[in-house]
């Protein structure tokens, strides 16, 4: 396109001009208006990323809290021992509690056995002629389940899981008891699961997992 002013020239070419250098114009021939209006757009522009920016931090902030809220209360589990001996007295509801190792003592004389109805059932001949079984509350006091009851002598087949010998949890006191019942006797053993060792261990329950 020739310039108006010189249309045969070939290289005074007319280039976009927003007008001469004026107060109106910057130095770029930009009017003043127009610069004023795109450095607000510009800055405008700069604040909404800065937003954007400021907000993925403060979200970013928050879940760290979250998760080491979380962390903190994580536990790992550890299981303690538990065994009703019933044997060693030699009478017939003379079963001792015995928690080796436990973190928190468990003194025998606290966990006293008693007497109650024994569950009748059509499928336990068994346990047909038994009255009432012995339960032995065995100082574990977290919901979770019980490891496999172990029983002593293991070749005693008047000892039989779910006929003669079990477990349950009594919701009301918060405590699992094993129990047995005639023909039975035994000695049973099984494992409490403990949550109680941070997921950061300084070290200093390190020596009383078990």
């Amino acid at each position: 396109m020739l310039s108006p002013q010189n249309p045969d020239s070939k290289t005074d070419r007319a280039y976009p001009s927003f007008g001469p250098l004026s107060p109106e114009n910057n130095a770029f021939g930009v009017p003043v208006g127009c610069a004023h209006t795109l450095t607000r757009i510009s800055f405008s522009l700069h604040f909404l990323r800065s937003r954007k920016m400021l907000l993925r931090c403060a979200f970013l902030v928050l879940f760290l809290a979250f998760c080491s809220a979380q962390l903190d209360k994580f536990r790992w589990p550890r299981w303690e021992e538990r065994t009703i001996d019933c044997t060693s007295s030699g009478r017939r509801d003379g079963c001792v509690l015995i928690a080796r190792n436990a973190k928190v003592e468990r003194d025998p004389a606290k966990y006293k056995c008693r007497r109650e109805p024994m569950p009748k059932n059509e499928w336990n001949t068994l346990a047909k002629n038994s009255t009432t079984r012995l339960a032995c509350p065995i100082g574990c006091e977290p919901d979770a389940d019980l490891s496999v009851i172990q029983k002593k002598p293991a070749n005693n087949t008047l000892c039989q899981k779910y006929y003669t010998y079990g477990k349950y949890r009594d919701h009301n006191e918060g405590e699992w008891y094993l129990w047995l019942t005639e023909p039975c006797v035994a000695n049973l053993t099984t494992h409490c699961r403990f949550k109680d060792i941070p997921l950061y261990n300084d070290g200093s329950t390190a020596g009383n997992s078990n």
